[in-house]
């Protein structure tokens, strides 16, 4: 797949949170994807900002999951953008992606915080629409209980999770941070990981599976800040 420029433009807007939202694009005819690709959108005249792709390869849209807290020129390019308006995009871009030649591996782990959790929800619908066999476990970690992004009606998946909060208390859910608890996942030559998320978090959590025996190429990683 090679990086071009695409017009697109808003279809509808849902609320997940009150800072976070779901932004659905419509799809340009001939825009392909792997599962974990973004797209690079211009937010003002001279900066550009890269947004995971959560919506499955087979979707008519293009949909971004965006925390609109931190106020910056991508969050504020958002906030104000109106249904109908057209605007352009670059992608497909990025390299941790999914694709057939991983269903063969016996298990696949996930570990984000935030929207990091973004484009594993368009690799979670690709392994369920390949009926993959072995064993998912997201490892997910929010701020706030309100922001917890989740979709969970998958048909074939076998999906287990782990979601902590670090600035909430719910008895639903775990507390800490995402780091906290590493030693969860499931450490064999036989898996794949993908990280995703805060810069600290990537590198603490590649460090980690490293230190465990847990090679290079059995790792995908997207920092996010």
């Amino acid at each position: 797949m090679s990086i071009q420029k695409y017009k697109t433009k808003l279809v509808s807007k849902e609320s997940i949170s009150d800072v976070v939202f779901k932004y659905i694009l419509e799809r340009p005819k001939d825009f392909t994807f792997a599962p974990g690709q973004y797209i690079n959108i211009p937010v003002s005249k001279n900066t550009r900002r890269s947004y995971s792709i959560a919506s499955s390869i087979s979707a008519e849209t293009v949909d971004l999951i965006i925390d609109t807290f931190p106020n910056g020129l991508g969050s504020n390019f958002f906030k104000n953008l109106q249904l109908g308006k057209e605007f352009e995009f670059l992608g497909p871009l990025g390299h941790m992606y999914i694709q057939n030649s991983d269903l063969t591996f016996g298990g696949i782990n996930f570990i984000s915080t935030g929207t990091g959790i973004a484009p594993f929800l368009s690799i979670f619908d690709y392994l369920d629409q390949n009926k993959y066999k072995g064993k998912v476990f997201n490892l997910y970690s929010e701020k706030f209980k309100k922001d917890l992004i989740q979709k969970y009606d998958y048909k074939y998946l076998k999906l287990s999770s782990i979601i902590t909060l670090t600035r909430d208390s719910d008895s639903c859910y775990l507390n800490g941070r995402v780091s906290s608890y590493f030693d969860k996942l499931s450490i064999d030559s036989n898996s794949l990981y993908f990280v995703c998320g805060n810069s600290k978090m990537v590198e603490d959590a590649c460090k980690y599976l490293s230190t465990n025996g847990i090679s290079k190429d059995q790792i995908r990683r997207e920092v996010y800040y």
